[in-house]
């Protein structure tokens, strides 16, 4: 058997490393490693405490009744419970009042639950009144000033929103600025705590609100309201327009009932519009085409997309005027001024061609004529748009380029006096006219009319000769009946289920909006903070130790900062300051 030693195996190889390592280095044979002070500073590891087993569960008294206000307002079960080290859950603050009437008034849950809904049913009607009031009252008098902002830190705030809405319109503000307005006036003016915000929820408070703010600052009242004035103008203006296609679009298929051919020449003008396309294709430059080509161009401009029974009233320099407009307008390539713009049209719109077509058969479906047939005095005419100053010649491409040739010219055309019109039409009525009837829209004359008229024939008026549409059937099955009321239920639930999601959306977009604005707060408090710390730190420092200034310096400016405030504590009435190390 060898005697040969084999190590101490019983020991542990870490143990026995650091005692061979320190006593080499107690014997001056080796220094010590970093690691070995590292290990020694190291506390020895504690194994980690076992976990018991049945842990009881702790059951508040307040937890059945959060579950039950939870299931009633979903909504507000969602919010977070704490928040800047205060309760932001209404849920929890309604079930924390209702255990505490049962607890202070020995009552049951029931009548605990009824009382605190009273109370919040009178601090909502509170509030809306203060609201209210305080409208009131600013409506009353004109300086503001004297009325709100008693304190010199409130009148401050007050003229820097002032100045802010006239030098930067309220409508080019960001969203977060504007409710950054609104979170002022809510926690200064009113002073408001966060359960009074949450009325904000309700469209009601938001008017009562936009009603404050209009008092607050009568700019951006008149600037709203100039803003809901062109809206509803805009507005206005879609719906005439809408309706006056609707009229173009129903003569245009009476037109087609009443006259086989229409369609067929329909077809026909594609197919040219076709076969001129190609050429101008194959030659974008109007000049170089020959002499016939840009007559037959020409003559199916006037004979097909222009009212050619009516272009022979027009003097001259209008009807080249008009067909150049034409031109260019369904050839945008012919155009010299357009050419670089390398556009392409492939066909004008269904609507305008059977417009085209319609008016070089004698028929102006146009916007300005009422439903009587007649054309109305008020309607838009392109004679003050291309002539300009009278007796001036008229420009070659009137202000819109881009509306059609027909509703360009047709009020142009449509107001010829009566003696210029065809002489196949002139002795007829407007009746007898071909392609002139009425369009047969539904519910053009009013029920009260009728009314009106059943009421006086009833006690004994002299009949009207005036042949009137018949009544629509006001009597309706019982099951017909049904059928509608039920689709109005429907109807008024989605709405309603509409109108609650867009509330809930317009609720959390400002909720996000407040979350940025207190973060954007906080980074303006640590860059203070920061500026502080600098200002107060630079002017001990030499040069080498400002070089070492890390770049991310808030932990450095938080740490000097503090140091700055003890400094300040103990500076003497010597102003003598005590240098710290750094």
């Amino acid at each position: 058997m060898s005697g040969r030693f084999t190590g101490m195996r019983h020991l542990k190889l870490k143990q026995h490393i650091m005692d061979r390592v320190t006593a080499r280095v107690r014997a001056g044979l080796l220094d010590e490693p970093t690691w070995l002070k590292g290990m020694k500073r190291t506390p020895p590891l504690m194994p980690p405490p076992r976990a018991r087993r049945g842990i009881p569960r702790i059951v508040l008294p307040t937890d059945r009744l959060y579950r039950m206000r939870a299931r009633e307002a979903p909504e507000e079960a969602s919010q977070p419970v704490f928040e800047a080290g205060e309760v932001r859950s209404a849920t929890l603050l309604f079930a924390q009042r209702q255990l505490k009437l049962m607890e202070e008034e020995a009552i049951s849950e029931t009548e605990a639950y009824r009382r605190v809904e009273q109370e919040m049913e009178a601090m909502r009607e509170d509030s809306l009144a203060q609201v209210k009031s305080m409208t009131m009252e600013l409506q009353a008098f004109e300086e503001v000033d004297t009325v709100l902002f008693s304190e010199p830190e409130k009148a401050a705030q007050y003229a820097k929103w002032k100045q802010r809405v006239v030098d930067e319109p309220y409508q080019s503000w960001d969203y977060t600025q504007q409710i950054s307005l609104d979170t002022w006036i809510v926690k200064q003016v009113l002073q408001w705590t966060w359960e009074q915000e949450r009325y904000l929820r309700d469209p009601l408070f938001r008017e009562e609100l936009d009603l404050l703010r209009g008092c607050l600052f009568p700019e951006i009242a008149a600037q709203l309201e100039a803003e809901r004035a062109a809206q509803d103008a805009e507005a206005m203006a879609q719906e005439d327009s809408s309706l006056d296609l609707a009229f173009e679009e129903e003569e245009l298929r009476r037109l087609a009932k009443e006259d086989p051919t229409f369609d067929e020449r329909v077809h026909q003008w594609y197919a040219r519009f076709a076969t001129f396309s190609s050429w101008v294709y194959e030659k974008p430059d109007f000049t170089k085409w020959g002499r016939s080509e840009q007559d037959t161009l020409d003559e199916w401009i006037l004979t097909e997309c222009l009212p050619a029974r009516t272009i022979a009233t027009q003097d001259e320099v209008t009807a080249l005027a008009a067909l150049k407009f034409t031109r260019y307008h369904l050839f945008p390539q012919l155009d010299p001024e357009r050419a670089d713009d390398k556009v392409t049209r492939q066909s004008p719109d269904d609507l305008e061609v059977r417009q085209m077509v319609a008016a070089s058969m004698g028929v102006v479906p146009n916007k300005a004529q009422g439903l009587d047939g007649r054309t109305q005095e008020s309607a838009p005419r392109v004679g003050s748009e291309t002539r300009g100053e009278e007796g001036a010649a008229p420009s070659a491409t009137p202000p819109d380029s881009n509306a059609s040739s027909f509703a360009v010219f047709s009020s142009l055309f449509s107001s010829a006096p009566p003696s210029e019109t065809d002489a196949s039409t002139e002795g007829l009525s407007h009746e007898d006219r071909p392609y002139r009837s009425t369009p047969d829209l539904e519910g053009v004359r009013s029920i009260g009319d009728h009314e009106e008229q059943g009421k006086q024939a009833g006690e004994g008026s002299a009949p009207s000769t005036t042949v009137t549409a018949p009544l629509p059937q006001a009597e309706m099955d019982p099951e017909t009946r049904r059928v509608m009321e039920e689709v109005r239920s429907i109807e008024a639930q989605e709405q309603a289920v509409w109108d609650g999601a867009m509330a809930e959306r317009e609720w959390m977009k400002r909720q996000r909006a407040i979350e940025v604005l207190t973060e954007q707060r906080k980074l303006a408090e640590a860059e203070e903070r920061r500026n502080l710390a600098l200002d107060w730190a630079l002017p001990h420092l030499t040069d080498e130790q400002k070089q070492k200034i890390p770049e991310d310096t808030d932990a450095w400016a938080k740490r000097h900062f503090n140091l700055g405030m003890k400094k300040r504590e103990r500076v003497g009435k010597k102003g003598e300051v005590l240098q710290e190390e750094d």
